[in-house]
């Protein structure tokens, strides 16, 4: 028999580690994959829930494990015409606009040219009774849908 010198079973030891990584790796992607569709599939239902409650006019709904509500939404930035902002809301480096502030004057009743408030969309509001109290908030940007998902233990 012939002895292995020890960086010979170092090499092998990290062939397996690589090995071990690789099929992670692919593990990793499968499940981000799955957790992609979850989250989909969640975010829809979620919109369904939303939109018969209003379609309805239900505010309220208790069950025995959670209560889901209907409450206003915030109006969003909706941008018109960049090119009418004033420059003061543009920050000073490459040209962009300061969403923040623009928003913010908006709401105190500023008046800016190329830009305007959104209709606000309602937001479903879920309170669970497990141990944590998870709030997910559903709103709808310019694009497309989007879901938020804050939890807070409680």
């Amino acid at each position: 028999m012939q002895k292995i010198p020890p960086i010979a079973a170092i090499v092998r030891a990290t062939l397996a580690d690589e090995a071990l990584a690789t099929g992670l790796k692919d593990r990793i992607a499968k499940m981000q994959d799955r957790l992609d569709r979850l989250q989909d599939c969640a975010a829809k239902r979620r919109q369904i829930a939303k939109d018969v409650m209003v379609e309805l006019d239900l505010k309220k709904i208790t069950a025995p494990d959670f209560t889901v509500s209907i409450r206003p939404g915030m109006p969003s930035l909706l941008v018109l015409d960049e090119a009418a902002v004033p420059s003061i809301y543009w920050e000073p480096r490459e040209p962009r606009l300061n969403r923040q502030e623009l928003l913010n004057e908006l709401k105190g009743g500023t008046e800016i040219e190329g830009v305007t408030l959104s209709n606000p969309e309602p937001v479903l509001s879920v309170r669970s009774r497990e141990t944590t109290d998870s709030r997910c908030v559903l709103t709808r940007e310019n694009r497309g849908s989007f879901l938020a998902v804050a939890h807070r233990s409680g």
